[in-house]
């Protein structure tokens, strides 16, 4: 068994992100807590890409990119092959899959409107659903 997430940070995925965007109030909360704390906001760089699509002038996200505390991360080559088992596992959702490697290699939060698929790629993933 793992031992307990060491809450350092949280990953936003693509519903947290577009909630953000939407100056959802929760997501106004988790961020300015973040801040204070010096917590960092972790961004899959596939979430960040499939928000914009919805979003792609949003001025709560470039803020929110453009904030120290925020960290992108892009799927790197040495991540397929684990990459590649969170994809089959979450249906073929690629961005779902990467959020959840990346919380899962950290053992942090996730902020998401896919809690189920996340929980079918790791079942020991912690997950707020927004």
């Amino acid at each position: 068994m793992r031992a307990p997430p060491e809450l350092a940070g949280w990953v936003l995925d693509t519903g947290a992100l577009l909630a953000y965007a939407n100056d959802d109030f929760y997501l106004q909360s988790v961020v300015r807590s973040c801040r204070r704390r010096g917590r960092t906001l972790l961004v899959s760089g596939l979430s960040l890409r499939e928000a914009l699509q919805g979003r792609p002038e949003s001025e709560q996200l470039a803020e929110l990119l453009d904030d120290a505390g925020t960290v992108l991360a892009e799927p790197a080559e040495r991540d397929t092959v684990v990459l590649r088992e969170h994809v089959r596992r979450t249906g073929g959702d690629v961005s779902a899959a990467h959020v959840a490697y990346l919380a899962a290699e950290r053992r942090w939060p996730v902020l998401s409107d896919r809690p189920v698929q996340l929980s079918d790629a790791d079942r020991n993933l912690l997950i707020e659903p927004v």
